[in-house]
Order: structure tokens, then C-alpha cells, then sequence
């Protein structure tokens, strides 16, 4: 079986009723049986738009595709209880493959902030870990610019795009960066795909079911990064917030996730 007809059958089970994916999942025939017969679902399954289409214009240039069954599907996706399985991606995916922690915030944060996430980001790297985050402005960026200052540093983003729209655009540079030292951006969405609200919220299940562990560095009572850190504990990984001024707005959803159970930490060690 190649590749490609793994990917097309991942492709179709996205599109499948969850009751179908079920029944195929606990089918006589083993998976992988399943997997190497020529026979597809019947049409009424399928969505609307082209399967084929998804498939070959997933990209352009470097971009390439990945499915949950080939060995460079991100190791932690694998186990979230709704694993995505169809990923794009630039890069080496391979970078997945070390121990990974996610550092998350808001966009409009203080500049202490920022250093906080660039520190983390630093000392993580030294220690051979991969930061994960979402390449927004803000706390994201400075987590991958922290990563990136290491000669062997390495990071990954997850897109609430296709990989070609950057948001924030004035992050472009910072997906060059990340391609050239070694690193990823990943999405679950297809070739011009353009950015959409409630992609963002989907997105980050991905930020938090990749890595073992979401650090929350300054994050609002309505921050998205509240819905990173919920998924997290949601997918049994650990979550860590960092304590802000009692005074600072930027902090409260810190605040409020550290006494509902988070771990504080100040530090790299501490994580």
C-alpha cells in the first residue's frame, strides 16, 4: 500500500459520521486489513467536496503531507482521544519526535512577558526540548524566537491556516526562520485555506495534544489560550501557568488557572 492511498483513506474518514469511523475501528478485520482492501464507503459518506482535490492540491513548492499512520505523525497527536489524521506541513516533521512542551499566552502582552516565554523558550531548548506554539504575535512569537536563539534549538507552530497564510503576517520571517533551523509549521488545513475565527480554537487541541506538557505565560479571563490550557488537561497532559502582579489584567487567566489546580513555575527547572 503507499502512501498516498493511507493519506486518501485518512482523507475519507474525515469526512465519515464518527458512528462509521466506529464501526470501521472495531470491524473483524484488523486495520491494517481494512487499509490495503481497494473497496471505499459509499459515496453518501463522503463530503461534498472533492476528496481527490483535498489530496492534490494540498500544497505548494515544499509543502507535504502526512497521515496518522506514517512514523513522522507527531507522537503525542496520536493519543488524543479525536486524533487529527491527515496533518500538512513544512519542514522536518521529525522535530516532533523529541520530548516537546508548549508555551502559550496572549497577543497583547506585557514586554515581561515576552521575556518570560523567550527564558522558557532558551532554557528548554538548551535541555533538548522542542517548543510548541502557535506563531501569533505576542507570547507565541517569543516563545520561537527563544528556541531559535539556540544553535541547536528547535520549534514547532501550528496554523489556524494553510500553511501559505501567516497570521500574524508580520511573522513571515519567523516561518522562514523555523523551516531553516530545523523545525515545522503544521496545519490541518488545506491549500488556500484562509484564516477563519473559529480556526484558531480548533488549532489549539493540536498546540496542547503535541506536546506533554502547556506552559500559560500572561493570559487574559477571555484569553484563547484559557482553551489550549483546557484542552490540555483535557488530553491528560500536564499545565503550567506563571504568576503575574495581582494588579495586571494580562494575568487573571493565570491566576484563575493556578487555583483550579495548574502548577506555577517561574522557571525552565520548574517545568
Amino acid at each position: 500500500m503507499t502512501s498516498n492511498s493511507a493519506l486518501r483513506l485518512c482523507v475519507l474518514l474525515v469526512s465519515c459520521p464518527r458512528h462509521v469511523i466506529n464501526s470501521w475501528l472495531f470491524a473483524n478485520d484488523t486495520p491494517n486489513q481494512g487499509l490495503a482492501s481497494p473497496e471505499h464507503s459509499p459515496a453518501t459518506l463522503r463530503r461534498r467536496n472533492n476528496i481527490d482535490g483535498f489530496v492534490s492540491n494540498h500544497g505548494r513548492g515544499m509543502t507535504q503531507t502526512i497521515c496518522i499512520l506514517d512514523d513522522a505523525f507527531p507522537p503525542p497527536l496520536k493519543m488524543i482521544s479525536d486524533p487529527l489524521l491527515v496533518l500538512f506541513y513544512l519542514g522536518d516533521a521529525n522535530v516532533m519526535a523529541q520530548q516537546s512542551i508548549a508555551i502559550v499566552g496572549a497577543r497583547k502582552c506585557t514586554t515581561v512577558g515576552k521575556l518570560v516565554a523567550e527564558k522558557l523558550a532558551v532554557d528548554l531548548a538548551e535541555r533538548g526540548v522542542c517548543a510548541v506554539s502557535g506563531l501569533a504575535y505576542g507570547i507565541d512569537a517569543a516563545a520561537h524566537k527563544g528556541a531559535l536563539s539556540r544553535t541547536r534549538g528547535y520549534t514547532a507552530a501550528f496554523l489556524g491556516a494553510d500553511l501559505g497564510n501567516i497570521y500574524s503576517r508580520q511573522n513571515k520571517y519567523l516561518r522562514d526562520k523555523i523551516v531553516a533551523q530545523g523545525g515545522a509549521l503544521f496545519s490541518e488545513y488545506s491549500h488556500q485555506t484562509q484564516p477563519r475565527p473559529y480556526h484558531f480554537p480548533e488549532r489549539n487541541r493540536l498546540i496542547s495534544g503535541s506536546a506533554w506538557a502547556t506552559v500559560m505565560v500572561e493570559a487574559g479571563e477571555q484569553s484563547g489560550s484559557l482553551i489550549t490550557a483546557r484542552m490540555a488537561l483535557e488530553q491528560g497532559r500536564e499545565v503550567f501557568a506563571v504568576t503575574g502582579s495581582p494588579l495586571s489584567e494580562g494575568s487573571k487567566g493565570c491566576h484563575r488557572m493556578i487555583r483550579q489546580g495548574a502548577a506555577l513555575v517561574t522557571n525552565a527547572n520548574e517545568v
